[in-house]
């Protein structure tokens, strides 16, 4: 009877082990979310009327992995 009372002890703190490592990977996902949310602007970017950019030509090279763009 002894023998099985330790282990289920043991399976038990197992599973509280790994409940406790889920926790702690949602609390650091949870903090870096946060953080990295206070890099992204709250107002979108906008351009002045009457401003534009034409692309005239794009080459891609793909041995150099080079993109030349002429505006």
């Amino acid at each position: 009877m002894l023998l099985k009372t330790r282990k289920s002890k043991k399976a038990v703190s197992v599973i509280i082990g790994y409940v406790l490592l889920i926790a702690f990977a949602v609390v650091i996902g949870g903090l870096t979310y946060t953080w990295i949310k206070t890099y992204v602007p709250i107002e979108g970017l906008e351009c002045q009327d009457g401003v534009s950019v034409f692309i005239k030509k794009s080459v891609f090279d793909a041995a150099t992995d080079e993109l030349k763009i002429t505006v």
